[in-house]
């Protein structure tokens, strides 16, 4: 996924329980839960959904772990394009939280994002952010937004940094960094644009989009250091994607954008 959307495994540390009974429904939803994750691993978002509908089943739940298997269904129901299921799930999950916490917020926005509100989707992560502007997620989405990965109506890569470099600051991964290296493109910093694509093709030298986007950087800036050694690498292990490659280097040309 674009965003930092994560499925959850749930640990709940609960004090001492009057009743047997309620850690086991607690452990047999956490269990589900995970076998839940697996099946969504393997791409059965069909079963994947099916255990984490019984997890919800559980009685003795607090709000806030049945909020999470919700949170779950809803990117099983996304994953397979069932947008208008998804959009009651994340609602669900939503309605589970105290209001107003970071998590409320954060799943009215995918509720929004499921029918294209980006409007709608936006007023919720900034009142998310009011609430919380050190929320890695609502950092990443406000900054997802703005550079335009929802619709090119919101695009303002200024106003996208600096949820872009507070994402990449509070969660250190690919997607985020990623983020950063195309914001500072947009906002003509290439050379800081190039160090970041530099990094993530060393560091997963396996995902050739790093690969292209750091060899058209490369030539756009006239830098030929190891450019000859980054195409062959491209030749040779991704020839299907070098002759397009080749034909999109543009010298001095600043027009590099990445489709999704």
């Amino acid at each position: 996924m674009r965003t930092i959307r994560i499925l959850i495994v749930v640990t709940v540390l609960f004090g001492s329980f009057s009743c047997d009974s309620k850690q086991s429904t607690v452990e047999k939803a956490k269990d589900l839960n995970r076998d839940g994750l697996d099946y969504f691993e393997k791409g059965d978002y069909k079963e994947a959904r099916r255990l984490f509908f019984e997890a919800t089943e559980q009685p003795n739940l607090p709000d806030t772990t049945r909020a999470i298997y919700f949170e779950n269904i809803a990117d099983a129901y996304a994953r397979d394009t069932l947008y208008d299921s998804a959009r009651t799930m994340y609602t669900t999950a939503a309605r589970l939280y105290p209001h107003p916490v970071p998590k409320y917020y954060i799943n009215m926005a995918y509720a929004y994002f499921q029918y294209s509100r980006i409007d709608s989707a936006l007023s919720m992560l900034e009142a998310g952010f009011r609430a919380d502007s050190n929320n890695a997620v609502i950092n990443n989405l406000l900054g997802l937004v703005y550079l335009g990965e929802y619709d090119k109506e919101h695009f303002d890569p200024e106003k996208a940094y600096k949820y872009n470099l507070k994402a990449r600051k509070l969660y250190l991964d690919a997607p985020t960094k990623l983020m950063l290296a195309k914001n500072e493109y947009h906002l003509n910093n290439t050379w800081r644009a190039l160090a970041l694509f530099r990094q993530l093709h060393l560091e997963y030298p396996s995902e050739k989009a790093y690969l292209i986007s750091l060899i058209l950087i490369k030539a756009e800036l006239e830098d030929s250091t190891d450019l000859e050694q980054l195409k062959a690498e491209l030749k040779k292990n991704f020839p299907d994607n070098y002759k397009t490659t080749i034909n999109d280097i543009s010298p001095g040309q600043h027009t590099l954008s990445w489709t999704q």
